[in-house]
């Protein structure tokens, strides 16, 4: 071979794998770019098919009574002037003295909701989004 033809073929080789690494780079960049879709799962008010039917004792669980305190999830606060102000916790609307399960809504605040079960009171912060 001649030495210009060795140079062609050189400075070719060489443009091809510039090329190669560009492409490569550019759909690095892509799929980057990419977000993530968030799902929002809607129960349409019937249960949430991943909870247990029974207990691994065998007894069938009544989700809509047998909460537990961390079952519940403060979604929102709605404060009126009139002091009837109102919360959604998993999904459901109530005021002070309504109940969720076996927990009855003491006192309703901007970012805190105060339950009672029983003797204990706990209470319910409205977690910030991110």
């Amino acid at each position: 071979m001649t030495k210009r033809l060795k140079e062609i073929i050189y400075v070719c080789s060489i443009a091809v794998v510039f090329l190669q690494i560009s492409t490569f780079l550019t759909f690095g960049d892509e799929e980057k770019e990419q977000v993530k879709e968030v799902f929002n799962y809607n129960d349409h008010g019937m249960r949430d098919p991943f909870w247990p039917l029974v207990t691994s004792g065998g007894v069938v669980v009544n989700h809509d009574t047998e909460l537990l305190f961390t079952d519940l999830v403060l979604e929102g606060t709605m404060m009126n002037p009139d002091g009837s102000n109102v919360a959604i916790i998993n999904g459901r609307i109530v005021k002070v003295n309504q109940t969720i399960g076996d927990f009855t809504v003491l006192k309703i605040d901007q970012n805190v909701v105060v339950v009672l079960k029983e003797q204990d009171t706990y209470e319910l912060r409205l977690k910030k989004e991110e």
